[in-house]
């Protein structure tokens, strides 16, 4: 699936009142010292490291709407750390681990990317948001992220490792072995609101109604 595209013009068209209300959904910092290589899922094993990774997180019910992807990576590569080695990111949504219900490659240009300081490869690390509209229901979902390098470049990028969450993620060496469990956290944020209980917006849809008849009058 490749269903970011569209996202990211609707998100464009709600402009400053979606980010306005927006809320923390789910959040996991960088801490800052370590990370994990990961390649883009869609390329199967054809880059630098053959090795992708993925993180699982919780939506409550009754389920969020995404505006904002947020997570920290940086390059391996300390002679190059400016991310040149990298053309685009792959970002995918998964329930169950393995199937994507939300995602798709995304260039460089398509995030919104801040330099921040220095990572444990020796050059800095980068925070990359990504602005998107979709709705997830509640349920357990995994976040997959993995770069794409530009042609005959070698270079491994790293996602950033955090200090919470549950402990464990999962990476895939795209071999008969299918996806395995490690230790440790990655870091990434999800923000949005909460999507509405279906009575609320059963009473906002009589509110606008009210209104409209209000007005008719």
């Amino acid at each position: 699936m490749n269903l970011f595209k569209t996202s990211l013009l609707i998100a464009a068209s709600l402009g400053v009142a979606a980010s306005a209300s927006a809320d923390i959904l789910f959040s996991q910092t960088t801490n800052g010292a370590d990370g994990v290589y990961s390649d883009a899922l869609s390329t199967n094993g054809g880059q630098f490291y053959g090795q992708t990774v993925a993180d699982d997180f919780t939506v409550g019910a009754p389920g969020w709407n995404v505006t904002t992807i947020r997570f920290w990576g940086f390059s391996e590569n300390a002679f190059l750390p400016d991310l040149s080695n990298f053309s685009d990111w792959e970002v995918n949504i998964m329930s169950p681990l393995g199937t994507t219900v939300e995602g798709g490659i995304v260039p460089k240009a398509g995030f919104t990317i801040t330099q921040l300081g220095a990572s444990i490869a020796g050059g800095p690390e980068y925070m990359f948001e990504l602005a998107t509209n979709f709705n997830l229901a509640a349920g357990n979902y995994h976040l997959n992220i993995g770069s794409i390098n530009v042609a005959s470049q070698d270079d491994a990028w790293a996602w950033s490792t955090s200090s919470q969450g549950n402990g464990t993620y999962s990476y895939s060496f795209f071999d008969t072995m299918g996806w395995q469990s490690e230790m440790g956290n990655l870091a990434f944020e999800f923000e949005g609101t909460a999507v509405p209980e279906p009575a609320t917006m059963a009473a906002l849809g009589l509110g606008v109604a009210a209104m409209l008849r209000r007005r008719r009058k």
